[in-house]
């Protein structure tokens, strides 16, 4: 073993010795809770959204269902984080702990841009709303909130996922 990766295990035994077990597993529980809550709720309102056309007509919920997707790869972050965790607790070591924490981390970013950017859309189409009602359907359609929702997501999940393994494979 490396000197690095047994002060990485030595850390984490202190740690587990400061905080004890249970705190570990109160904490695994409740992220996995979040994780089941985050792929039941977060798929269902995208799927009521693609259903029903009067969902689909307004910009706003086209803005939803992008803070839906932010969701469901935070939730993925977290599951491939969680898995990087307890890989790590049984002593394992390896490229593919290393590439899942790695991914982790791409989604966990996509996930907080995308959320971000999402929040200023809707903030900026709200705005058009209040400050020019006249030019609101004009200005802001369904179909331009689409393209800027497919280009975000397009740009994220192309450039965040590839620098992150690109800087793994540099390591």
């Amino acid at each position: 073993m490396s000197e690095e990766n047994a002060t990485d295990l030595h850390e984490a035994v202190i740690a587990l010795r400061l905080l004890g077990f249970k705190y570990y597993v109160i904490i695994g529980i409740l992220v996995s809770v979040e994780i089941l809550l985050t792929f039941i709720v977060n798929p269902l309102a995208l799927c009521l959204i693609a259903k029903h056309r009067v969902l689909r007509r307004s910009p706003t919920n086209i803005f939803i269902a992008s803070a839906c997707v932010a969701d469901v790869l935070y939730a993925v972050s977290l599951l491939l984080y969680e898995a990087t965790l307890l890989e790590t607790l049984q002593d394992k070591r390896g490229e593919a702990i290393g590439l899942s924490n790695r991914m982790g981390y791409a989604f966990a970013t996509a996930s907080m841009i995308g959320s971000t950017l999402t929040t200023m859309y809707i903030a900026i189409e709200r705005s058009i709303a209040t400050y020019r009602p006249l030019k609101y359907r004009q200005w802001v359609t369904s179909k331009r909130a689409v393209i800027i929702i497919v280009t975000t997501w397009t740009y994220l999940m192309t450039l965040v996922p590839g620098v992150s393994i690109h800087h793994y494979r540099s390591l």
